[in-house]
């Protein structure tokens, strides 16, 4: 991988995903998966004109997706060098925190957006859901590490 999964192509990103080496992996994959979640909640926003005040602080919450995925490929790899554990914790509760956070905004949104862009909103809340499930699964299995790692 290179400098940031966010400078590769989706399908380079898919195919790392895919790849026989371990990072990107799960915590990086369903950031990604939020970060993109979170960006069709403010698509629906922009488009509607409704709750304008909810865009910046989505925005936000997609940076810090970002800044997490990154930060879990390096842990990632520098487990592997080191085994040492100490920087896998932070980067999947700063991503898990987004997630819901971004829950929270898809919440207060639903509301206000109607028409079909309110499938948009309904999507977004799901794949925020399904991502805070994965980072949830991810660190639940980091807690009990098996002897084949």
């Amino acid at each position: 991988m290179g400098a940031s999964l966010w400078e590769s192509t989706l399908d380079g990103f898919q195919e790392g995903v895919a790849a026989a080496h371990p990072t990107p992996a799960g915590v990086a994959t369903a950031a990604v998966t939020a970060a993109l979640g979170l960006s069709l909640l403010v698509k629906a926003l922009r488009i509607t004109g409704e709750r304008p005040e909810l865009i910046e602080p989505a925005l936000g919450l997609i940076r810090h997706l970002r800044a997490a995925a990154d930060a879990d490929v390096v842990a990632v790899q520098h487990y592997i060098q080191t085994r040492e554990t100490g920087a896998l914790h932070d980067p999947p509760v700063v991503a898990a925190r987004a997630a819901m956070e971004g829950v929270g905004l898809c919440e207060q949104a639903a509301g206000a957006v109607k028409g079909l862009i309110r499938a948009d909103i309904e999507a977004s809340t799901a794949l925020l859901q399904g991502a805070a499930a994965a980072i949830a699964a991810c660190v639940a299995a980091n807690a009990t590490p098996s002897k084949s790692q």
